[in-house]
């Protein structure tokens, strides 16, 4: 990580709050604002496992500069009392259920994280007057394929429209790829494959991702708030996509050299699985740069705030009715589903 004379006034004195903070990314922002001795870090999780970890690799059990919360960005008490004792500067928020396979058998559990948590998050950002919101997008959130992009499409159009509601300037989202070897991402299972099956399975042979370290993905996300985009998307330079295949084909020709021989098998695609991704809208986007290289600002040409308020509650509404339905299959939903993906157009 660069040292940048910018960042470190940037963040001098500021209180951070990191939602996700257990996670691939979450962890990654706290080393990254570390680094640039940022104190007053706040971290909120709802994975009791994934804290004792963090707390445990960070030695935070007696540490006086990061205080730990148990809990979920849902609970408006919590975030009540998050941002009450600790008047908060910056969050991050990193929180969502990201695995698109679990994320599609579980339709209104997702939804109400990945929207409604991210809903409640910003409204209590803005009632406490936090003065920057970085919302963690996915490359999943353009032109959405599965459910896990649909709502996270739907989060980035959130602070859009609270950004445009409010007049809050510096809202924003940042988008970007696959984290390599974040949990479930590719390379690790392919190991866990090898260590069980002596196999690796690769849905289509002309897959492909875009990858990005977590420390250099957290270093440009720390960077994001010094972009002024007023609600914008901010979509991070990833290089280019790797395809699936190769990566299998090098890790077998690394496993052959040390004895191991390993087969190849092609699959098809999982459920909600798209061959290609991509940063940004081609047709509806304008992108420009940024003050900083890899960082690109995208402006939707679209977007019509008051269309996407009248949808949203529409939806809102259709949800809460079929909440308490204990079947959390989306084919059971076909009419909140359709609004669901009419609200991501919206």
């Amino acid at each position: 990580i660069k040292y940048s004379r910018e960042i470190n006034n940037f963040y001098k004195n500021k209180k951070i709050l990191i939602t996700g903070a257990a996670g691939t990314i979450g962890s990654a922002l706290y080393e990254a604002l570390k680094k640039f001795k940022v104190n007053n870090i706040f971290l909120l999780d709802n994975s009791e496992l994934n804290i004792y970890n963090l707390i445990n690799k960070h030695d935070l059990f007696n540490s006086r500069d990061s205080k730990i919360y148990l809990g979920t960005i849902n609970d408006l008490a919590l975030l009540k009392k998050i941002f009450q004792e600790n008047d908060i500067d910056v969050v991050f928020h990193a929180a969502a259920y990201k695995h698109v396979s679990i994320v599609e058998e579980n339709f209104l559990s997702s939804i109400n994280n990945n929207i409604f948590g991210t809903e409640k998050l910003i409204s209590s950002c803005i009632k406490y007057k936090v003065k920057n919101f970085v919302q963690i997008s996915t490359d999943k959130a353009v032109e959405p394929y599965n459910l896990m992009g649909t709502t996270k499409r739907i989060a980035e159009k959130l602070v859009k429209y609270y950004s445009n509601d409010m007049n809050v300037k510096n809202y924003t989202s940042v988008r970007f790829g696959n984290v390599a070897g974040s949990s479930g991402s590719v390379i690790p299972r392919f190991i866990e494959d090898i260590q069980t099956k002596k196999e690796i399975t690769v849905t289509h042979k002309s897959v492909e991702r875009y990858f990005m370290s977590a420390e250099e993905a957290a270093y440009l996300v720390v960077l994001s708030p010094l972009v002024s985009s007023n609600g914008d998307i901010l979509y991070l330079d990833m290089g280019k996509p790797i395809k699936i295949l190769n990566i299998a084909k090098k890790l077998k020709k690394i496993m052959k050299n040390v004895g191991l021989d390993i087969s190849i098998k092609i699959s098809n695609l999982a459920k909600g699985e798209k061959l290609k991704e991509e940063l940004h809208y081609k047709k509806i986007e304008k992108v420009k740069k940024s003050k900083y290289e890899k960082i690109f600002i995208t402006e939707d040409t679209t977007f019509n705030r008051n269309k996407f308020f009248k949808d949203f509650n529409l939806f809102k509404k259709r949800y809460n009715k079929n909440r308490n339905n204990l079947n959390y299959d989306k084919n059971n939903f076909k009419e909140l589903n359709k609004k669901l993906n009419d609200l991501a157009k919206s």
